[in-house]
């Protein structure tokens, strides 16, 4: 639930029967910054959300008249890998249990907590992705039929992620940023799920477009990446990252072998000057001053 397991905090829940057969409202209360108001359907046997409303750091809550849950919030600070991670019980034995895959895969209709979800508004005062901090940024997610849109502004981050129901190649997890400018490492690499805990024959197609791409004082310029899921893995179709310095273009497999990962790339850099080229990726002080 958030918090350290040596902490307390109150936990407040008023059920009350609507004049639908096995439907009830409940008001809920937890610590000082977490309010909601939702509609069960099917209640007790097979309690299902009808509608509802989550806020976090945002005042009270109130049942609204659309089906699917709504969320407000504001939060200090928030990484989604310490989200799974908090998530993830202990097995018996003391170990903690691997990361889970995104519940997003080719060809199969999203499942939980997506399908619920009807729309977001959060303010994060910053936000850290891969132990790399992005700084203040807005979120806003909304629902259409069959896909569901999270647009981001602020000013280190800025686009739009679009995720269908059932990604396919033709219609792909889509991540088009017109700039991500990402700073140095702010959390310790063991405090963060390893990426070779991920299982790539689990991950739907994507493609990723960022228009103006920046690590600390590195300016690699535009990045694009297509990946299509195979029976084993992931085809990077197309890797490239391009800016005046340099182009970059890169094909390559990223696979699950016998209980472990494989990375293939082949990979093709040009650029007026190797030296230059090793400038903009953060070696400056090379000793090359010509060659390609």
């Amino acid at each position: 639930l958030g918090k350290p397991a040596n902490e307390a905090r109150t936990l407040k829940l008023n059920v009350r029967p609507s004049p639908k057969q096995s439907n009830f409202n409940v008001a809920l209360e937890y610590g000082r910054s977490v309010r909601a108001a939702l509609a069960l359907s099917d209640f007790p046997r097979q309690p299902r959300l009808e509608r509802g409303e989550l806020r976090i750091n945002a005042g009270s809550a109130q049942l609204p008249e659309a089906p699917g849950l709504a969320v407000i919030a504001h939060l200090p600070r928030w990484s989604p890998e310490s989200s799974v991670q908090s998530s993830d019980a202990n097995t018996s034995d003391g170990s903690t249990k691997r990361p889970r895959t995104p519940n997003v895969k080719d060809g199969v209709k999203t499942t939980g907590f997506l399908t619920v979800l009807r729309r977001m508004e959060a303010r994060i005062d910053d936000l850290v992705i891969s132990g790399r901090s992005l700084g203040k940024i807005d979120l806003k997610l909304s629902r259409s039929n069959d896909e569901i849109r999270l647009d981001c502004e602020g000013e280190s981050l800025a686009g739009r992620v679009t995720v269908p129901d059932a990604p396919t190649p033709q219609r792909p997890v889509n991540v088009a940023l017109q700039r991500a400018y990402v700073s140095e490492a702010v959390d310790r690499l063991a405090e963060r799920p390893a990426l070779a805990e991920i299982d790539p024959r689990q991950l739907p197609s994507l493609v990723v477009t960022v228009g103006d791409l920046r690590i600390g004082e590195i300016k690699p310029g535009r990045l694009r990446v297509v990946a299509i899921p195979g029976p084993a893995g992931i085809h990077l179709t197309e890797i490239s990252l391009n800016s005046e310095r340099q182009r970059i273009a890169a094909t390559g497999q990223w696979r699950q072998v016998s209980g472990r990962q494989v990375t293939e790339l082949d990979a093709k850099l040009e650029g007026e000057s190797l030296g230059g080229v090793l400038a903009a990726f953060g070696y400056p002080n090379n000793g090359i001053e010509r060659g390609k």
